[in-house]
């Protein structure tokens, strides 16, 4: 077999194969885009499993304070720092 014959036809299968790695990245996880590709179809169950795994890893934050339980006048005892430590004594 002649050499230019053989790099050619070498060089023309390197090619391709870059080609269909670049179209077809299933190597690295992601699925594969639609040509080669189906949908992913998830049950009930499932997409429950998936949505308490995400809460657990990102909680939400806690809401923040409607208006009526907002104060505005005196502090309560919770926020006023009273944190059951004894007052100082005065002489």
């Amino acid at each position: 077999m002649s050499d230019r014959i053989f790099y050619a036809g070498a060089a023309v299968l390197a090619l391709a194969l870059v080609g269909l790695a670049l179209v077809y990245p299933q190597g690295e996880g992601r699925r594969a885009p639609e040509p080669f590709g189906a949908p992913v179809h998830i049950s009930d169950a499932a997409r429950a499993d998936l949505k308490a795994q995400t809460e657990k890893l990102h909680p939400k934050p806690p809401a923040p304070p409607r208006a009526a339980e907002v104060q505005t006048g005196a502090r309560s005892g919770a926020q006023s720092g009273a944190s059951g430590l004894r007052p100082a004594v005065k002489p």
